[in-house]
Parts: C-alpha cells; sequence; structure tokens
C-alpha cells in the first residue's frame, strides 16, 4: 500500500467537480444515463455516504468517480463523499473488477427483505418514471436502490391487486411492463375498473365490438414483435391509458388511438391535483342535470323565444294588436348601428307583418346585416313584444 495514500470524507460542491473532471485523463466512456440517475437522486434528496470513493492516484490523476462528479455538476447540489489520494497507478487496474456488480433490485432486497421479480421492478419503476417525467420517452432507464425502494412503496397496493389479476402464464406476455405501468396509475383513481379491464384484458373472453379493453387487447395481438425501443413503450402506455379512460367512462372505441390527454387526467388524479376521469352520463341523467328554459325578464330576444315556439306559429297570424311597448336604453356606441336599429324598430311600429328582405330594403340595411339588426332592435321591446312580432313576420313568409 501506498505510504502517501489517505482517505478523507469532503462535500464535493459542483465547482470542485468541474475542476476534478478536469483530471480524468484515462478512463472509460461514462454512462449519461448512470449520471443522469445519480443526479436525480441527488436533487431527490436520496443520496448517501455509502462508502465508496472517489479516488486520486498519486499523480493527482483521476481514477474512479466521474459518474459521480458529473451527476454533481449536473444537480448543481453539493454532497459527501469519500475521498481516497496517493493511489498507486497499479491500483487502476483492479478498479471495477470485483465481478457481477450489485444491481438496484439486489440492494433492496439485501438491505430491507423485499424480494420482487425483475418484471416488478420493472412495472413500477415505469410507472414511476411516468410520474415523474410525464413520459417512457426518455435516456434514463438505470434506477438506484433508493428511487426502486420508494417505487415499491408508492405502487405496492395497486402491484399486488393487478399481479393477481394478470396472474401467470402465456397471457403475460401479451401485457407489457410499459401497459402495466399504466394500469398501475389508474388503479389509485378507479381501482375496481382497472383490475376489471385488466381481467378482460387477459382472457378477452364475453367481450363485444366496441369494448375498450378488446379493441386494447387486438390492438397487442397485433404489435406483438413490431414494437422496440423506448418511443414504442410510450405508445404502448398512452394507448393502455386512452384504453382505460373510456372503459371507466363507459364509452365504446373501435380505433384505438394515443390520447395524450387521458395519461394527464390519470397522473393528475393519481396525484390528487383533479378528479378521475367519470363515468360517462345515460340520456336520464343528462336530462334530469339540463336546466329549464324559462324565459328572461325584458333582454336578449334569443333567450326568451324557442325555435319550436316560431315555427308552431307559421300557419297563424295573431290578429291582437301589439301589446304595451317597454323601450329600453340602446346601448351601442357605433352610430351606424344604432341609426339602423331605431329605424327598424320604428318600421315594426305599424303592427304588420313583414318579411326581412323587405325590412331590410325599407331601412337602408344590407340583406345580409338585417337578421342581426332585426334582433337587435326587438331586444330593446320587452319579452312579449319581441315574440308577437315574430310571430307576425314569420306568418308572412
Amino acid at each position: 500500500m501506498s505510504e502517501q495514500m489517505h482517505v478523507t470524507t469532503e462535500t464535493v460542491t459542483p465547482y470542485m467537480a468541474e475542476t476534478w473532471l478536469k483530471k480524468n485523463i484515462r478512463n472509460r466512456s461514462p454512462n449519461q444515463t448512470r449520471v443522469e440517475t445519480i443526479a436525480a437522486d441527488i436533487l431527490a434528496g436520496r443520496w448517501v455516504v455509502n462508502g465508496d470513493a472517489i479516488r486520486f492516484g498519486a499523480d493527482d490523476e483521476l481514477y474512479d468517480g466521474q459518474h459521480r462528479l458529473m451527476a454533481i455538476c449536473k444537480a448543481g447540489v453539493p454532497v459527501q463523499s469519500n475521498i481516497v489520494r496517493g493511489l498507486e497507478p497499479e491500483a487502476r487496474d483492479m478498479i471495477d473488477m470485483g465481478g457481477a456488480v450489485r444491481n438496484a433490485r439486489d440492494v433492496v432486497a439485501i438491505t430491507d427483505g423485499i424480494n420482487v421479480s425483475k418484471a416488478h421492478v420493472a412495472w413500477v419503476v415505469a410507472a414511476d418514471k411516468m410520474l415523474d417525467l410525464g413520459t417512457l420517452n426518455s435516456s434514463t432507464n438505470a434506477v438506484t436502490a433508493a428511487g426502486l425502494r420508494r417505487a415499491i412503496e408508492r405502487h405496492a397496493p395497486a402491484a399486488k391487486a393487478l399481479g393477481d389479476a394478470l396472474g401467470s402464464g402465456n397471457h403475460r406476455r401479451l401485457v407489457s411492463a410499459a401497459s402495466i405501468a399504466a394500469m398501475l396509475i389508474a388503479w389509485k383513481s378507479a381501482p375496481e375498473k382497472t383490475v376489471a379491464f385488466a381481467e378482460a384484458v387477459k382472457t378477452g373472453e364475453g367481450l363485444v365490438a366496441g369494448d375498450p379493453a378488446l379493441t386494447f387487447r387486438n390492438f397487442l395481438i397485433d404489435a406483438q414483435g413490431k414494437r422496440v425501443g423506448s418511443s414504442a413503450r410510450d405508445d404502448i402506455a398512452l394507448r393502455t391509458f386512452t384504453a382505460l379512460d373510456a372503459h371507466v367512462r363507459g364509452e365504446s372505441i373501435k380505433l384505438l388511438r394515443a390520447n395524450e390527454g387521458a395519461r394527464e387526467r390519470f397522473i393528475a388524479a393519481w396525484k390528487g391535483k383533479s378528479a378521475p376521469p367519470a363515468a360517462k352520463a345515460t340520456k336520464t341523467e343528462k336530462a334530469a342535470s339540463k336546466p329549464a328554459v324559462t324565459p328572461s325578464a325584458p333582454g336578449r330576444f334569443a333567450d326568451a323565444i324557442r325555435v319550436s315556439q316560431i315555427r308552431d306559429t307559421k300557419k297563424r297570424t295573431p290578429d291582437a294588436p301589439p301589446p304595451p311597448v317597454e323601450v329600453m336604453p340602446l346601448k351601442h356606441s357605433n352610430t351606424k348601428t344604432v341609426a339602423q336599429i331605431a329605424a327598424v324598430r320604428e318600421y315594426l311600429r305599424d303592427g304588420k307583418a313583414h318579411r326581412t328582405y323587405e325590412i331590410a330594403d325599407a331601412c337602408g340595411i344590407p340583406r345580409g346585416t338585417i337578421g342581426r339588426i332585426l334582433i337587435e332592435a326587438l331586444d330593446v321591446y320587452n319579452v312579449e313584444y319581441g315574440l308577437w312580432a315574430m310571430k307576425k313576420t314569420v306568418a308572412a313568409r
């Protein structure tokens, strides 16, 4: 052992990390995914001193720790780390040569006693990735032990329910980790319907054309063996959310298009920022919730007269004289419009029925404009007079 070697624990700032990286002369090519993963843990406060060290040789060259230093620079946050200085050049040959490297699943199993399958890890990690980044289309796929521990804790109930629903066997290959990750997120806001959807996709039994589960199942069957890469996984997740959204709402779909809005709704509901997708209202429910139409006090003509009322008067010409007129003030700032409204109002005082083009020609108003002006003119009277005048006009057609 070199007499010059010594170990310290120091707070490494981004500036120090940047300076030390200039001493990174001979090293393996950095893994950007590894850098982003460590940076994410640092920003989330999950990074702790674990005994690993940043190592320098006796010549002050950086032997080990480039990923950690790059992550500190990327995160912009200082962290504590062990620092080893004064290593002999021969020591470089023994760094990272201890055999198989422990992954996050190994660490969680050793430290927490949590044994989960590789498939389970893929589900919860993908779900957490969508919750954090909003997409699976990212180069960051690695996960640290701290990140995996958080993902397992977040999705434990959902993973148990969906794991039981999907079971094992050949059909499990049909439903990928991306699809199950979407279901994990949807489960929080719609647990029963998400489990029912998963079971329907698994078996395909009793499904009819237009059922979102059948449409999604057919999509997965068609996509088998064709799709690879993060963009394809993200597309599958999006279509899972789309089918789930239709399933929860009770809607029928025969063509499955990726809908980013569906994913956003489920993620927002998972985070408690919005209500989950609601079931589609029936015709009876819509009718019950629709407000009754009641004529307003003197005001907008269009609010007071319904089309059906006007159509009923086509063959009838009222004989009664017009009711008393209550003139309302004109609020237009355009003097030309005010003059046109006043002209139409005065023209209609004769109590006779007129065609709209006759009113337009008599008042010198373009025929394409008379409809709007006529409504404005009737608006200055009370509702009863407006209805009476319109009946007279319609009856003349």
